[in-house]
């Protein structure tokens, strides 16, 4: 059975940032392959519940008072079919995070989800470096953009750059976490190898989303990095070699842009240089019709799946199709958070992901199983890496988020179960020797109160 789970586990993670492929329409929208693939798995864990119980999750309970305020603010959203698929894809995440947690209960079966996890996102970035360099030959593998005509941006099999570069960020994080405390899932040498590879293809991609993302999760992790390099002569070794890449590549770039004849190209979307700022007004104008939504009743939630309808005029207009509903979205995670359950309601779900991350964070932290304690925390501070680009681009119900929160709930509530169980547990009340002076007998008494 956990062979079952963990190939379908595998399938579904692997899918799980597939836009360009893999998608059934439906009702003018789409189904993906990989929420078939969740279904899937979900029934299949089901049945291991059914025969081991149901465990507590961390901090579930948050997740489904959320849930509740998302499936009641349906009311307000206008009644289109895609209010109410929303509600089911949500549904079927919140699902999947019990099933991750019920599904992978013991210390293999923990590890073994965490390793192929891991595998799938080198999977993905091996695509990545592969759609570059059959680009500029005329192979045209999915890609989407390109900075000039021979020289692709890497997308991977999302609809762009930075989609790819949100999803990549946790396999880069993950790399990273686990490098500086020195825990590995193949040979050192090729954790290392699988480190360049996810920084070179978030390089490539292009997004400055994913650099950002780099630089920030280098800026927490500069101490561990320090440590990491003072101990060990083959990470100073390794190291030192991808700096030495790093400056060549950085070197490259910078040959290439002298050699262009505008290199303003770089700056497109930004508004910086006489550039298009099209990307930058588009997020302002999709802002600013979140607050105006917002600021007409700050406790009116509409549903995840309602906001881009009520912003397209759904109800209002019979002219409204599913292309003008999917044009109203993608701006900002947590507004799409505050709008879709209200002031009320919005606050659970960031509570639940606080006390999943970082409020977990310290117990991990104090696990007496190193490779555990490592392994959680890569995944947890993936999480929240991904969280953070979110903020910029998509909306929250975006597979591969999902399935890295059900990643880090089925990690953090083992690893702290794990602590509590290796903790001696104190008697309740301790016995003190006490003289019996009647009889001269030495005995053995409850403390006075």
């Amino acid at each position: 059975m956990r062979a079952i789970l963990l190939f379908l586990f595998f399938i579904t993670a692997l899918t799980s940032s597939w836009d360009l492929i893999g998608a059934i329409d439906v009702a003018g929208g789409n189904l993906r392959v990989c929420a078939l693939f969740m279904a899937m798995f979900v029934a299949v864990a089901m049945l291991t519940m059914k025969a081991n119980g149901f465990p507590r999750a961390r901090v579930f309970g948050l997740m489904l008072i959320w849930f509740g305020f998302d499936m009641v603010c349906t009311a307000n959203a206008p009644q289109v079919f895609r209010t109410y698929a929303y509600l089911i894809w949500l549904m079927l995440d919140v699902i999947f995070i019990y099933a991750c947690t019920a599904a992978f209960r013991t210390s293999k079966a923990v590890d073994a989800l965490a390793r192929i996890y891991y595998y799938t996102f080198v999977l993905l970035a091996l695509f990545g470096i592969l759609q570059f360099v059959c680009f500029p030959i005329g192979l045209d593998l999915l890609v989407k953009q390109n900075w000039v005509s021979f020289l692709a941006r890497i997308n991977g099999l999302s609809y762009e750059p930075s989609y790819f570069a949100t999803y990549l960020i946790v396999g880069w994080t993950m790399s990273l976490v686990l490098l500086t405390r020195n825990v590995h899932f193949v040979r050192p040498f090729f954790s290392w190898s699988i480190f360049i590879l996810h920084t070179v293809t978030l390089l490539l991609c292009s997004s400055r989303l994913g650099y950002l993302g780099m630089l920030l999760m280098g800026l927490v992790m500069a101490p561990s990095i320090v440590r990491s390099l003072r101990t060990s002569k083959v990470s100073r070794i390794l190291a030192s070699s991808v700096v030495v890449g790093f400056v060549l590549l950085v070197c490259a770039g910078g040959v290439f842009v002298m050699s262009v004849d505008d290199p303003t190209f770089l700056l497109n979307g930004t508004g910086l240089g006489g550039t298009a700022a099209h990307s930058v007004d588009t997020r302002l104008n999709e802002f600013e019709k979140y607050e105006d939504l917002f600021l007409a009743n700050p406790l009116k939630g509409y549903s995840l799946g309602g906001i881009a309808a009520q912003l397209a005029g759904a109800g209002e207009s019979d002219s409204v199709d599913y292309d003008d509903m999917r044009h109203s979205q993608g701006i900002n995670v947590s507004l799409e958070v505050i709008l879709g359950t209200g002031i009320i309601g919005a606050p659970f779900f960031f509570w639940y992901f606080y006390k999943l991350t970082f409020g977990s964070l310290a117990g991990v932290r104090r696990s007496p199983d190193l490779r555990l304690r490592a392994i959680t925390e890569a995944n947890v501070w993936g999480l929240i890496m991904q969280f953070f680009l979110l903020q910029f681009n998509q909306n929250i119900l975006r597979n591969y988020f999902w399935i890295q929160i059900a990643v880090v709930s089925c990690l953090v509530t083992y690893s702290l179960q794990s602590r509590a169980a290796a903790v001696p547990r104190r008697p309740l009340v301790r016995l003190r020797r006490v003289q019996v002076e009647q009889g001269g007998m030495e005995g053995l008494a409850l403390p006075s109160a």
